[in-house]
């Protein structure tokens, strides 16, 4: 039975749900060698690792906003579910991200530190 065939866009879509869920490389190459059946191994394997690189290539505001948002969503969850360690570890989390510095354009010194507050707002 041949397999469904994904635009470029869905394939990317998958590929980066299933790294976010903790999926192994070999998972990923998998899946997208089902999806596209023209791909070899080392082909895919490339692929994934350029979309890691590319990741990296976010600014910090942008990956101390997501850690942010990440954190917030895992702490609701926690709640939910009565696991209050779980939340406090969150809450610790984002309190750590809160003492790292966000260097300034310019060189420019801020008059009061930022809050985690006030960096969500500016990514809103």
């Amino acid at each position: 039975m041949a397999s469904e065939r994904v635009s470029a866009t869905e394939l990317t879509a998958e590929v980066v749900r299933l790294m976010l869920e903790g999926h192994s490389l070999s998972d990923v190459v998998e899946y997208m060698q089902k999806k596209n059946e023209s791909l070899t191994a080392e082909e895919a394997s490339a692929w994934a690792y350029s979309w890691f690189e590319q990741s990296a290539d976010i600014p910090e505001k942008s990956r101390t906003g997501w850690c942010l948002e990440a954190y917030r969503e895992l702490y609701r969850k926690m709640l939910e579910i009565g696991d209050f360690n779980g939340a406090i570890k969150c809450v610790t989390e984002i309190q750590k991200l809160n003492k790292t510095e966000i260097k300034p354009k310019n060189n420019t010194i801020p008059t009061k530190p930022e809050t985690w507050t006030d960096q969500l707002m500016k990514l809103s």
